[in-house]
């Protein structure tokens, strides 16, 4: 039975929350760390300070809510388009029992709706990797690595009973890192690339997720609906 917190080493034996290695609000309910891996203040402070402010990023918010993802309490989220030019917000609701996309307009933007239909409405794609959040979504990406490391080590019979939290130097780092940030907003530096560009009410797959090695280093790859990134684990290097 595991008993100290991977992150802080708090002693986890009456903790009562799971941890979701992707956050619940993504659609995961498969990739979870048991109870006593993750203490409950590191569980809530990576829901409020890492997980949310990521969620609360445009782009994510968009692709919630065109995988149709409901949040925790099992509400979709909202958006916005521009419409005659117009930003109007967009939500999903149900009209004569059947799902439809309400678009908060103007009556002035209605008129014109009405007068000229217009051909498209919707002609951006997603963009997950904002580089005005890239020191909330490193600390994100090395959150979701370092405890999908630790349940594939917890797949591994002799691990299942024991606290098998022993790191080299750089996963310390990393944990740090994850658990205090810094007031500088330093972060360790990742790449994205887009392997398929997302676009609203279409097929863009879903989460997948691995770790492989590269030139003695380990490296961790996230792909998130078409956006992948990777991060060096064995190797992360701050960017000043």
């Amino acid at each position: 039975m595991i008993t100290k917190c991977l992150f802080c080493g708090r002693d986890t034996t009456n903790c009562k929350s799971v941890e979701h290695i992707i956050p619940e609000s993504l659609g995961n309910i498969e990739l979870i760390l048991p109870k006593g891996v993750v203490c409950d203040k590191c569980n809530n402070y990576f829901a409020n300070e890492i997980e949310s402010k990521v969620l609360s990023i445009q782009s994510f918010k968009d692709l919630c809510f065109f995988e149709f993802i409901p949040n925790k309490k099992g509400r979709l989220k909202h958006t916005s388009f521009l419409v005659c030019g117009e930003e109007c917000k967009a939500d999903w609701g149900i009209v004569d029992g059947k799902a439809a996309l309400l678009l908060g307009a103007s009556p002035t933007t209605i008129k014109a709706l009405l007068e000229q239909k217009p051909e498209l409405i919707i002609s951006r794609g997603i963009t997950l990797d904002d580089k005005n959040y890239s020191y909330e979504i490193s600390r994100f990406l090395y959150k979701i690595a370092i405890e999908y490391y630790v349940f594939l080590l917890l797949q591994l019979e002799e691990n299942k009973d024991a606290d098998c939290f022993i790191y080299e130097e750089e996963f310390n780092k990393i944990i740090d890192f994850v658990r205090k940030g810094n007031r500088n907003k330093n972060y360790f530096v990742y790449n994205s690339t887009i392997e398929n560009e997302f676009m609203p009410f279409k097929d863009n797959g879903t989460i997948k997720l691995g770790f492989f090695m590269k030139n003695d280093d380990l490296i961790f790859e996230i792909n998130l609906f078409g956006t992948k990134f990777s991060i060096n684990i064995s190797n992360p290097i701050y960017n000043k």
